[in-house]
């Protein structure tokens, strides 16, 4: 999906997008209370923190975890999709 302007006029009013991870939604989702909300997902933020910002794979989980959806956005956080999830801990995929 690309974050287009039209996406971004629809989402809810407050939703939260995520500043240089536009690539990285795949789609928007509604909640009971809320509409049109961004998904995220979450192995192409760990990809484009790699790529981008020269992290291992370890380093970048460890800052997605801490830094993106540790952070608190409110009623209109984005929601992230996982793959890939084994014994509670995102593992990494086909590097």
């Amino acid at each position: 999906m690309k974050l287009t302007e039209e996406v971004k006029e629809n989402l809810a009013p407050d939703a939260v997008i995520l500043d240089g991870f536009d690539d990285c939604v795949v789609g928007v989702v509604s909640t009971f209370n809320v509409s049109m909300l961004l998904l995220y997902d979450i192995e192409k933020i760990i990809r484009k923190l790699m790529k981008r910002d020269k992290m291992t794979w370890e380093e970048a989980v460890e800052y997605y975890a801490y830094n993106i959806r540790g952070g608190y956005y409110g009623t209109y956080s984005p929601v992230f999709l996982e793959w890939d999830v084994k014994n509670g801990a995102l593992v990494p995929g086909d590097l």
